[in-house]
């Protein structure tokens, strides 16, 4: 008997204002569920570098998810204190 897969929708988010989350670090919100591996964060028009050590030798960013781990990731961790004023928004895909 043949196994069928139901097809699983991927929609896309294009230019995303992202909002401040308030809290002891500079953390923004899509306010959306992500797709970590497809999302992309600008500042100011420009776009940022993920870090993939979970720290800012390498990197302007780090993702995480804001509830239980499982919950989905929605939460953006910005280092540098010099990008965390002005405009920022995210281009990813939802699950």
């Amino acid at each position: 008997m043949p196994l069928f897969l139901a097809p699983v929708e991927i929609r896309s988010r294009r230019d995303v204002d992202l909002v401040q989350v308030s809290g002891g670090t500079f953390q923004l919100s899509t306010g959306d569920k992500f797709i970590p591996s497809t999302l992309q964060v600008f500042h100011n028009g420009r776009r940022l570098k993920r870090a993939s050590s979970g720290t800012p030798v390498d990197g302007d960013y780090t993702v995480s998810e804001s509830g239980v781990p499982g919950s989905g990731y929605d939460t953006i961790n910005v280092f540098s204190p010099n990008i965390q004023q002005g405009t920022f928004f995210a281009d990813y895909l939802v699950p």
